[in-house]
């Protein structure tokens, strides 16, 4: 074992080869070399590779020389040609003019002179020089090049007979025509009718390598067993058709044909020459290594200058070790083409890197596409290398976007030949009718073969489970080519979070071959800010700092759908506001997006977003002013601030607990406390999302046996990141008329085990009336193990449901005499002493039905007054026959 040290923490590792830190990443230097001469010797050597280029003869473009070689058909081409004759008598014809095509072939001498096209060589000198323009000056060298010419290479090619083996093939060529004959009359006598020849042979096998193969012995072995089957007499059963007697033949004939087209019966030369732009040659008779070589010296000619300073032993010397660092750093940066042994080497940024790094946000993403290339490069070799791909996130996440900068850099790095991306879904794969699918599906897939293919909502493939559906059709053909073709395209899979889970978790195919898996994040609101600006400046228009504020609030606000499009709906919002300045400003060329323009999209939108204060311009809420706003509830409104607090500042801790209970009679204000709580802790960032999942036991228990574990599973699922509110929790345990009796354990089993296991990736609120939560929670250990926080949500008093009374009128825009809003208010305290009392929801009950009688008087005296007075209360106490005096009370039809 040797010991290494980190070229950059100076860590240090025993180790049997060179290796990279576990800590930094960086590149480890074998000690006891010094950390100086080490970095010297990097750059110097990176410099030295740049300008080393190995040219290879062998790639040069010699025209025609190629198809020369190769101007006689192979085996597989011999055997095709003769095996699919129409007739006998044709087969018998073509195997003989094929057997006397090669000996012709084996014994003639073919010479011929091939002009090389050079011009890539002026083109990689000139790129090396642009490249150095890049390098040096980070290093402080000035550097000029003289052009050098490029000799025209030619190379002449001769062909000539092995004559150590010559005869051996004329003899086993001879044997083949001998078996020609027999199978001729063989067919002929026996009457075997059809293209009875035309059938698959097993292939001759080498036992080694093939370049230590005996090949005299392996052709006296060929004719030895034609020698057998000539001499054997095939004498064909009354009940059999010769068939097995002929592919004996057949298959001893083409082990000789294919002998002779592997063994080496012509011996190749070539010798090459330099000429000078007169056409007089300067060089002659070169092989293939001496005239590399001297290329590669006149290739480095040009940059020997260059050579000079960076061999110079006083070379880098006077700078620091701090100062060779940094420079070295930017060699990694530099080093596009892996040349250093650098950790940044693999990681460098190609073109298509870039335009990933510009993207707004999407660190996690980023994160995961350089892990994706480490893996790929230090794999690179292995055969079926594995790049299918799923991408989970919501609209607007950069799905797409991301998909086609995947594209570029699998192409970048030589994982892929192109850089071409195919964007299908369901439509593009399935069609309407039996066998098709298979066929439609097959030919996209066909057009992504060398490049990515990108299925979006691939869930809908699967997710019409009738009997007319034949998306299973497509994902059969797509799972198949994604095994066969492997390496040779990528599939990315992308949706909607909790429906790919889903899909890929039911389909072993899919989840045997999807090698990587990225979680793309809604975007917050910093970043949307940065999309916006982004969205700006292409259409050219300017914002106001308020106007660009509001948009903001609106995202904000449509945060909360569980669709939030992201970048997509800030696209959608900006195009309806300029929609908006363009009608403001019509007739003239400003461009200028006020507040003016987002209110009146807001108007015309019917958004409902908490806002405070008078005029147009008014502010929109923040959330903790949104909490403050809400009427009552002072204990629970500091118990929520504590939990954003404390969540906020043990959001790091992976032990983090944000489950809780919410206790109180209905009409409390439970939802909309959740719905608030979602949003403080997505803006605390301890959440992913700001989304609330309502639900209660009938969301969570299914009416057949083992489907309430999946129901429970995915509605969990479709909370994450958020909150799930459940509400009047303790049903999960309670028997019921709908079914589902007897589920509710399951649900709760699969419930708890998420809150455990997923703990701080959500939130779970069990919602319900005190007593019954209080002796749900305490007769379940599981439970009570699990929440953390317990809200208990008191019943409004007499003054506090005045004031949401009154909050409600203006936001229907009536108002109240005081004497009728007293009326009210008694009707209120006459239901709060009956069971059941649903306190602000009572009080909007109440009103609505108020003002449908105030509607009923204006109506008939014709007025568009909308003042309530007294005997539109009154009426209401008629029409549901209340009397406030009884203690008891009379028939009452209002319910709750």
């Amino acid at each position: 074992m040797k010991e290494y040290k980190c070229i950059a923490c100076g860590e240090v590792k025993q180790s049997t080869e060179r290796c990279m830190c576990p800590i930094c990443g960086y590149m480890m230097y074998e000690l006891p070399n010094e950390r100086k001469s080490v970095l010297i010797g990097e750059i110097t050597d990176f410099v030295r590779a740049i300008i080393n280029q190995k040219i290879d003869i062998k790639s040069v473009d010699f025209g025609k020389l190629d198809s020369d070689i190769h101007r006689f058909p192979d085996y597989d081409k011999i055997k095709n040609h003769v095996s699919k004759a129409e007739k006998t008598e044709e087969f018998y014809k073509r195997l003989q003019r094929s057997a006397e095509q090669m000996k012709q072939y084996f014994h003639d001498t073919f010479r011929k002179t091939y002009d090389g096209k050079m011009q890539f060589l002026k083109v990689l000198s000139d790129s090396t020089a642009e490249y150095l323009d890049s390098v040096l000056p980070k290093l402080g060298i000035e550097a000029s090049y003289e052009k050098v010419n490029f000799p025209l290479v030619s190379v002449a090619y001769e062909e000539n007979a092995n004559h150590e083996l010559l005869p051996l093939a004329d003899t086993l060529i001879e044997r083949i025509l001998q078996l020609a004959d027999k199978m001729y009359k063989f067919i002929r006598i026996n009457n075997i009718y059809g293209r009875a020849y035309d059938i698959k042979t097993k292939a001759f096998k080498f036992k080694g390598k093939t370049e230590d193969f005996d090949w005299r012995s392996a052709i006296k072995e060929r004719i030895s067993a034609c020698d057998k089957v000539i001499a054997k007499k095939y004498v064909v059963d009354i009940f059999e058709d010769g068939k097995s007697e002929l592919t004996a033949m057949l298959k001893v004939t083409w082990d000789a044909v294919f002998i002779l087209m592997s063994a080496p019966l012509k011996k190749s030369s070539y010798a090459y020459s330099f000429k000078n732009v007169n056409g007089i040659i300067t060089d002659d008779s070169m092989n293939s290594k001496s005239c590399a070589y001297k290329l590669n010296d006149i290739f480095i000619s040009r940059f020997k200058p260059v050579l000079k300073m960076i061999n110079a032993n006083e070379f880098l010397t006077d700078k620091t070790e701090s100062e060779l660092f940094e420079l070295y750093n930017k060699m990694l940066d530099l080093d596009v083409h892996h040349y250093m042994t650098g950790t940044k080497g693999y990681f460098v940024a190609g073109k298509n890197e870039q335009k990933l790094d510009a993207l707004v946000g999407l660190e996690s993403i980023k994160s995961s596409v350089r892990k994706i290339k480490a893996y790929a490069l230090a794999n690179k070799d292995n055969a079926g290398l594995n790049l299918h791909m799923c991408f989970l996130g919501n609209p607007g996440t950069g799905k797409t976007e991301v998909a086609r900068i995947i594209a570029g850099i699998l192409y970048e790095n030589g994982f892929l030949p192109t850089a071409k991306v195919i964007e299908t879904d369901r439509r593009g794969l399935v069609a309407g009718y039996v066998g098709q699918t298979a066929i439609k599906t097959a030919e996209v897939i066909k057009s992504a073969m060398g490049g990515v293919l990108f299925i979006d909502e691939a869930y809908s493939l699967v997710q019409n489970d009738t009997g007319g559906d034949y998306g299973h059709e497509a994902v059969s053909t797509l799972i198949k080519a994604m095994e066969d073709c492997r390496g040779k395209f990528c599939v990315i899979l992308a949706g909607y979070k909790n429906p790919m889970n889903e899909m890929i978790a039911t389909n072993q195919g899919f989840q045997s071959r999807i090698g990587f898996t990225l979680d793309f994040p809604n975007y917050d609101r910093k970043e949307l800010s940065q999309i916006l600006d982004i969205m700006l400046k292409a259409r050219e228009y300017s914002v106001s700092d308020a106007a660009k504020e509001r948009m903001l609030d609106i995202t904000d606000h449509k945060r909360k759908d569980f669709n939030f499009a992201n970048a997509r709906e800030v696209r959608n919002i900006l195009d309806k506001v300029i929609m908006c300045q363009n009608v403001r400003c019509a007739g003239t060329s400003d461009k200028a997006l006020e507040i003016v323009d987002v209110n009146t999209y807001i108007r015309d939108e019917h958004i409902n977003i908490p806002t405070s204060g008078n005029g147009f311009v008014k502010k929109i809420l923040t959330t903790e002013e949104e909490l403050d706003t809400l009427v009552g509830l002072r204990s629970v409104k500091r118990m929520i601030k504590k939990i954003k607090a404390y969540a906020k500042r043990n959001k790091t801790d992976p032990d983090i607990n944000l489950h809780m209970s919410f206790c109180g009679n209905p009409g409390t204000g439970k939802t909309e406390v959740a719905r608030i709580l979602s949003r403080l802790l997505y803006e605390a960032g301890v959440l992913t999302e700001a989304k609330l999942i309502e639900t209660d036991a009938s969301g969570l228990i299914s009416k057949y046996v083992g489907e309430t574990a999946k129901k429970t599973l995915n509605k969990i699922n479709d909370a994450m990141g958020g909150v799930l509110f459940i509400d009047e929790a303790y049903s999960l345990m309670q028997n019921t008329d709908s079914g589902t009796a007897g589920y509710g354990d399951e649900a709760v089993a699969v419930l708890l085990k998420q809150m455990e296991d997923k703990r701080g990736q959500f939130c779970v609120i069990l919602a319900g009336y005190k007593t019954e939560m209080d002796k749900f929670i305490s007769t379940n250990p599981g439970f009570s193990s699990r929440i953390q926080f317990s809200l208990d949500f008191p019943d409004y008093d007499r003054e506090e449901l005045s004031e949401i009374a009154q909050h409600f009128l203006q936001k229907k825009k009536y108002t109240i005499d005081d004497n009728a809003l007293v009326l009210v208010l008694d009707i209120t305290d006459y239901y709060r002493a009956r069971p059941n009392f649903a306190n602000a929801r009572t009080v909007r009950n109440i009103l609505e039905q108020v003002i449908m009688n105030q509607n009923l008087r204006a109506d008939e005296e014709e007025s568009s007054d909308t003042n309530i007075i007294l005997s539109d209360v009154k009426d209401y106490i008629d029409d549901e026959n209340i009397d406030l005096n009884s203690s008891t009370g009379t028939h009452r039809r209002i319910g709750f």
